[in-house]
C-alpha cells in the first residue's frame, strides 16, 4: 500500500495543524497538505480526491471540520474504501463533541438542514440547466448527511490520544506502519543548551533577521547543516543548540550568555543587530 500520508483539516484550525506538520517536516516526514500541494489555479476538488489514493490520512477533527463541506467530502471519499478505518489517524480538538449521542445528533441535524436548504433553493430556481452544478453540490451534501452519523460513531469508539501528546502518538503509529522518522531530533532535544527561553527567542529572531539582511543566512545554514524549517522550529520554541550558538558567535560575535538567555542584549549589541 502507498505510504503517503494525507493531512485532512479545516483552515480554521491551522495552528494545531501547523504544529503537527512542522513537527514531522523537520523530521523528514512530509505530509500531503493542500496549501503545499495544490498548484495556483489547480483544482481543489481533484486534490481532495487524492485522499482515497493515499496510504493513510491524519484527520484533525473539530467543530469547523465536521461542518465543512470540503472536509466532509474528503471523509466521504475515504469511506468509499471498506478498509478506511485502518487507514486513518484521528486528532480530536476540544471544540468538538462527538462522544455522546446528543453531540453527534447536532451535526447530523446540521447536514440534514444544509441538504433541505439547498434542495429548496434549487426548486425555487426551477431551471434544470442552470442548476446542474448546484445539483452536483446537493449530491455531495446528501452523501455527507448519509455518512456523518456512521463516521462520528466510529471515531468516537477509537481510543483517541490527547492533543498534548499527539505528536509522539502519531510518530509511534507512523513507525509501526513503516514510516521512517529522523531520530536525530531526539538528540537535539536532549542536548539543547537553552529551551523555551524568551530571551533566547528574542535574540534568535534578531540574529536571523540580521543575517538575512546582510545576506549571510545561507552561511549559517551551511555551517550548522540545519534547514530553514529547523531554524524556524528553534525560533518558535526558543531552542539554542551548541552547534547553532557556536555558528552565531562565529558569524556575528554575540556573547554565549545572551544566546542561552542568561542575560539580555546590551544597548550597544542591540544597535549592532539593528544596524
Amino acid at each position: 500500500m502507498d505510504k503517503e500520508i494525507f493531512l485532512s483539516y479545516c483552515w480554521k484550525d491551522e495552528k494545531p495543524v501547523d504544529d503537527i506538520d512542522n513537527y514531522f517536516k523537520i523530521r523528514d516526514v512530509l505530509f500531503q497538505r493542500d496549501k503545499r500541494d495544490i498548484e495556483k489555479w489547480g483544482s481543489i476538488k481533484n486534490y481532495m480526491k487524492r485522499i482515497r489514493k493515499s496510504g493513510y490520512a491524519i484527520l484533525v477533527i473539530s467543530d469547523a471540520y465536521l461542518k465543512s463541506k470540503n472536509c466532509m467530502y474528503e471523509v466521504s471519499e475515504l469511506m468509499k474504501d471498506e478498509n478506511y478505518k485502518a487507514r486513518i489517524l484521528t486528532v480530536i480538538l476540544d471544540s468538538v463533541n462527538i462522544y455522546n449521542s446528543i453531540g453527534r445528533s447536532e451535526y447530523i441535524k446540521y447536514w440534514n438542514d444544509e441538504y433541505k436548504n439547498l434542495e429548496e433553493a434549487i426548486k425555487n430556481i426551477n431551471d434544470s440547466i442552470s442548476t446542474i452544478k448546484l445539483s452536483e453540490d446537493l449530491k455531495i451534501i446528501r452523501e455527507i448527511k448519509d455518512n456523518i452519523g456512521e463516521f462520528m460513531h466510529i471515531v468516537a469508539d477509537f481510543n483517541n490520544p490527547g492533543i498534548d501528546d499527539i505528536h509522539k502518538d502519531i510518530a509511534i503509529k507512523l513507525r509501526d506502519i513503516g514510516i521512517e522518522i529522523n531520530d536525530e531530533w531526539k538528540t537535539f532535544e536532549e542536548g539543547n543548551i537553552s529551551i523555551n527561553n524568551d530571551n533566547t527567542k528574542k535574540v534568535l529572531q534578531q540574529a536571523i533577521t540580521y543575517l538575512t539582511k546582510i545576506k549571510r543566512l545561507e552561511e549559517l545554514i551551511i555551517a550548522t547543516q540545519y534547514t530553514e524549517e529547523q531554524l524556524v522550529y528553534f525560533l518558535k520554541n526558543g531552542i539554542m543548540t551548541a552547534r547553532l550558538a557556536n555558528s552565531i558567535m562565529d558569524i556575528i560575535g554575540i556573547d554565549l550568555q545572551v544566546l542561552i538567555g542568561a542575560r539580555e542584549l546590551t544597548g550597544l549589541e542591540e544597535v549592532k543587530l539593528c544596524d
